[in-house]
C-alpha cells in the first residue's frame, strides 16, 4: 500500500526588493543610460533594466530552488 496524505498548496507571488534608485546613477557613466525628461524615474525598457534583471534573475532562481526544496519562504 501506497501511504497518501494531503498536502496543503498556499502559492503566493516572489518578492524582490531593490534598494538602488535612480538617483544612485546621477553623475555616473550609467546615467546616460537613463530616460530623458521627467521620465527619469522609470527604469522600464532601459539598459539599466536590463543589468538589473541581468543580476536579479539568477538569485530569484536559487531562491525558487530554496522555497520548492525546503518549503521556506525565509533565508534563517
Amino acid at each position: 500500500a501506497i501511504p497518501r496524505s494531503m498536502s496543503e498548496w498556499s502559492p503566493e507571488d516572489l518578492k524582490a526588493w531593490l534598494t538602488q534608485c535612480w538617483v544612485d546613477l546621477k553623475g555616473t557613466i550609467e546615467e546616460t543610460k537613463l530616460k530623458n525628461g521627467n521620465d527619469k524615474s522609470d527604469l522600464t525598457d532601459t539598459e539599466i533594466q536590463d543589468l538589473i534583471l541581468q543580476v536579479a534573475e539568477p538569485a530569484l532562481q536559487m531562491d525558487i530552488v530554496r522555497i520548492a526544496a525546503l518549503g521556506k519562504k525565509t533565508i534563517t
